[in-house]
């Protein structure tokens, strides 16, 4: 890995220790995590350390550490390896190394960790709301003259609404879209039509599915999701609502919010349940649960696994469609050579061509990232044989940004131990929740 410069301590420091707090890495993918690292570490030309190194990397070849993700069921690291793999031969004098690094928040706490340490990577496919925590710490590389540089055609070509999430508060583009996803509606169609019900559209048209299907069959589990604030923000946008007024005033006690929130716990006593994204998916395949509220990178896990008539839908809408898109996009650390620059730049526009995002969205699902990708005949053929995911498509004209503020994981966790409050312990009221939630998180905005 290159040495980098060690970043402002206190910054770090703090940033690490809020993400810690957000997550915990299976023992599964602690050890994919350690064995990828250490086959990495084997690649290494030994003996080119210190001026050796720069004098050969100049010579001969660019090395670059990409570190990545995977956040939902399937296995996608191989898939990824491929794609690296490919970039490497097409690119005799860049060599990629790609480390997966567990989930978006255990990738982040990496990458912060590293970067620290003087040995961060030089790309990272980093979920979209930790990217202004790289930012908060200088950590990033402009992108905004590397996308002027390749003109309106190329920057045009990028499905319009991803963006979002990418432009920071200095009106500058750090990131580039790779992977997105929204959160939709499941079904088990032939669950559905035995028990009668229709797919339902709205809130109403829902809470009696939930009931319809308890009163067919006590054994189905009428509904899943996860207790996750992101699906409460798609609930929330679908009543007009939002989770915050600014980066700097929440709006998690407004009617759109409790009511949403209400919403979710009544599904629950009528017989759903929390489960997490990949447990609900996998409940999904085997036919444990009939709907579930969950994103669309789960799209190919279930087109893989399910043996029966199901499809997607949109979220229930209360007043009005309208949903965020989840997922993450590639960054590029700031502390690296003009050369290093140059090539994770040139890494960047490959993995985000219309060509591998049409490769990725096959292996995962996840939406491709260019418009000019959907006529591309993988595409094609992959609709074809998953119209569900073509479905899910046809939806994008209603997504918007991810929800962010100041101090983000912070006022995150307000939110989450609101929800898991009312979902999970059953303890409070939505309004009880949602009101102790927006004093918490204002009091750490007003920090």
């Amino acid at each position: 890995m290159k040495k980098r410069k060690t970043v402002l301590a206190v910054l770090l420091t703090a940033a690490v220790a809020l993400m810690s707090g957000c997550g915990n890495q299976t023992g599964e993918q602690a050890a994919q995590t350690t064995e990828t690292e250490e086959a990495a570490k084997e690649t290494e030309t030994p003996g080119t350390d210190g001026a050796q190194a720069e004098e050969k990397a100049a010579d001969e070849v660019t090395d670059l550490w990409f570190y990545y993700p995977t956040q939902v069921g399937g296995d996608l690291a191989t898939g990824m390896e491929e794609i690296v793999a490919d970039f490497n031969t097409a690119h005799p004098d860049i060599n990629v190394t790609a480390v997966y690094t567990g989930p978006y928040k255990q990738t982040a706490q990496k990458a912060m960790s590293d970067l620290a340490a003087g040995n961060g990577p030089s790309v990272i496919l980093s979920g979209m709301l930790d990217i202004v925590d790289y930012y908060n710490v200088g950590e990033l590389e402009d992108l905004t003259a590397y996308i002027d540089a390749e003109g309106t055609d190329w920057s045009s070509d990028f499905v319009d609404g991803f963006w979002g999430n990418f432009v920071m508060a200095d009106g500058k583009t750090y990131g580039l879209p790779f992977q997105h996803s929204v959160c939709v509606l499941y079904y088990n169609k032939d669950m559905l039509d035995a028990a009668g019900v229709k797919v339902p559209e709205n809130w109403t048209e829902m809470q009696e599915a939930v009931k319809a299907l308890q009163a067919y069959d006590s054994n189905i589990i009428p509904v899943e999701f996860p207790s996750d604030v992101w699906v409460l923000e798609a609930l929330t946008l679908s009543d007009s609502g939002s989770l915050i007024k600014s980066k700097t005033e929440t709006n998690f006690d407004s009617k759109e919010v409790v009511d949403s929130l209400d919403f979710m716990g009544s599904l629950i006593k009528e017989g759903g349940m929390i489960r997490s994204y990949a447990e609900a998916g996998e409940d999904f395949v085997a036919e444990s649960c009939a709907m579930m509220l969950n994103t669309t990178g789960n799209l190919g896990f279930a087109a893989s696994g399910a043996d029966f008539n199901w499809d997607v839908a949109m979220v229930p809408v209360n007043t009005t469609p309208g949903f965020s898109y989840g997922g993450g996009g590639l960054v590029m650390t700031a502390d690296q050579s003009e050369a290093e620059k140059a090539a994770s730049w040139e890494f960047m526009k490959y993995m985000t061509s219309p060509e591998v995002s049409a490769k990725w969205m096959t292996v995962s699902g996840y939406f491709t990232v260019r418009k000019s990708a959907e006529e591309l005949p993988a595409v094609q053929d992959y609709y074809a044989e998953n119209p569900q995911l073509q479905h899910a498509a046809e939806l994008l004209q209603y997504t918007s940004a991810q929800w962010s503020t100041d101090h983000y994981w912070d006022v995150y966790a307000c939110m989450q131990t609101a929800l898991d409050s009312v979902l999970i312990d059953g303890s409070v009221s939505a309004e009880e929740a949602l009101s102790k939630a927006q004093a918490d998180s204002m009091a750490v905005l007003g920090e």
